[in-house]
């Protein structure tokens, strides 16, 4: 039987970091939050819960992302440590990859991003990766799982 290992995320904020938050929703040191903001993921990174813990023991991983893209990609990621990814720097390897991809598709795309009439979505635009309905800012990493049988991490990644 095939073991599928998931890796998630805790950072500790102040009770007024986010702001937009709906009701009900928290963050604090006893009730950290499970999301690492993609486009800015310092400060989860920061206040990580258990950020230096080796949690990939392996240099180098395959990554697929597809959401929110046309299709499956499939990227390399490196560790800067022999001992493998840590919790921390896997999260922020991965906010870095979204970041290349948002601006290799506003290269890449004839027209640029605009917003859906009448919602906060954004508009799908034709470059390298086929980006639809979010803007980096609106994606958070809540998750990583390995899929063994194609030796690929699979992100789970909210909007």
């Amino acid at each position: 039987m095939l073991e599928y290992l998931q890796i998630t995320f805790k950072a500790s904020c102040d009770d007024d970091r986010d702001s937009d938050a709906e009701p009900g929703d928290s963050c604090s040191p006893e009730d950290p939050s499970p999301y690492v903001h993609l486009a800015a993921p310092e400060e989860d990174v920061a206040n990580m819960v258990d950020a230096e813990q080796v949690v990939i023991p392996r240099a180098s991983i395959r990554v697929a992302v597809d959401y929110p893209l046309r299709e499956e990609h499939v990227f390399t990621l490196n560790s800067n440590d022999s001992a493998g990814f840590r919790r921390g720097e896997l999260a922020l390897k991965i906010a870095q990859l979204y970041q290349r991809i948002y601006a290799e598709e506003e290269r890449s795309s004839a027209e640029p991003a605009g917003l859906v009439p009448g919602l906060l979505n954004r508009t799908r635009t034709e470059g390298t990766y086929g980006i639809w309905g979010h803007d980096i800012s609106d994606l958070d990493l809540v998750g990583v799982v390995h899929k063994p049988l194609r030796d690929v991490w699979v992100l789970e990644v909210d909007s």
